[in-house]
């Protein structure tokens, strides 16, 4: 481990002079982060912020070598037109089959300014697991050519159950594509959404092949905007509508699904998020629901990399009792 010799040596050689109480707070495990606090005289906060220095080069160092990302465009057929998602893929440097995990990113009012690489944290971690990790745009977004279809209709005229179909449509025809990649076990797939790319996953896993063995759904759902990306208020068909679309993708599917939602979330607050579980549960789908407490000033933004601390435990949670954590072969390399 290349940290470890230099900090030993360091250790040896650098002069602490003077006695005084020291806290050094390492990198939090959930972000990769440093806590940066370190309280002493200059000479040993010089020494500890060293020290840490060489920790974060000597983890990310590992880190970088366990996985490799390339920036791909999936070829998929969209109403009979050719379409070309923008996709960021990280994938473990180890030879042979993995499982794949498909993650997609939500709406924005600007889509071309979208990258693949937004859920870059997602990706990195789950390729670190083992896993071979997808990230993807919608067609119209960043540089996947196409446009986004958006028959979901309106107030009055809701067609949640389209809207769907047509995302669905979309991740099916990446799926296809990925699995045909010689690191892939094309047997092996899970799907990980936030917002309307969270719904999305429920719905794919409900259609009659059954392709994913587990849903991550994070602050998933769809509104009725306005033009400043604000939920329409009194939009109740809208609501019920998805509510009942929610539900149908229950009675199809009988995979493991972890929903996650934060109570401050503008657009599914807690009532909504609830109900929706509900009626997923009532149909027969399986459904862990997490009810995170408030973050930040918005709870529908659980992508950022601040989110990772509360939300990256209830994942491993989730992917362990579920038995979904590929072995770690180069763990099992470290340790003997």
């Amino acid at each position: 481990m290349l940290g470890s010799s230099l900090i030993n040596r360091l250790i040896k050689f650098y002069p602490l002079r003077r006695k005084r109480h020291v806290v050094a707070i390492l990198p939090n495990s959930a972000t990769g982060m440093p806590a940066h606090m370190v309280v002493g005289t200059p000479t040993m906060r010089t020494f500890y912020s060293i020290v840490i220095w060489l920790f974060l080069v000597s983890s990310y160092s590992q880190a970088a070598e366990r996985v490799t990302t390339e920036k791909v465009g999936l070829p998929v057929k969209l109403d009979g037109i050719d379409t070309t998602l923008e996709t960021e893929i990280v994938s473990p440097s180890e030879r042979g089959k993995h499982p794949l995990i498909l993650i997609v990113n939500g709406s924005t009012l600007s889509p071309r300014t979208a990258k693949a690489e937004w859920l870059d944290r997602i990706a990195q971690d789950f390729a670190q697991k083992g896993y071979v990790a997808a990230s993807i745009l919608w067609p119209g977004y960043g540089s996947s050519t196409g446009m986004f279809r958006d028959d979901g209709g309106n107030c009055s005229n809701p067609r949640v159950a389209s809207f769907f179909k047509e995302r669905v449509e979309e991740l099916s025809g990446a799926l296809a594509d990925l699995r045909k990649r010689d690191d892939v076990d094309p047997n092996n797939t899970l799907g990980l959404g936030f917002s309307i790319g969270g719904a999305s996953m429920l719905a794919l896993a409900a259609q009659p092949d059954h392709p994913l063995k587990a849903v991550i759904n994070i602050s998933g759902g769809l509104y009725h905007y306005n033009h400043s990306g604000d939920a329409v208020k009194d939009c109740q068909l809208f609501r019920q509508d998805l509510i009942h679309t929610v539900s149908k993708y229950g009675s199809d599917t009988r995979v493991p699904t972890l929903w996650i939602y934060a109570a401050n979330d503008p657009f599914f607050p807690p009532e909504i998020a609830r109900q929706m579980v509900e009626s997923y549960r009532n149909a027969g789908g399986l459904a862990q629901f997490i009810a995170l407490p408030p973050f930040e000033k918005n709870g529908h933004t659980l992508f950022k990399y601040s989110a990772a601390p509360i939300v990256n435990p209830q994942i491993d949670s989730f992917l362990a009792k579920n038995s979904l954590l590929p072995i770690n072969r180069w763990s099992s390399r470290q340790s003997n």
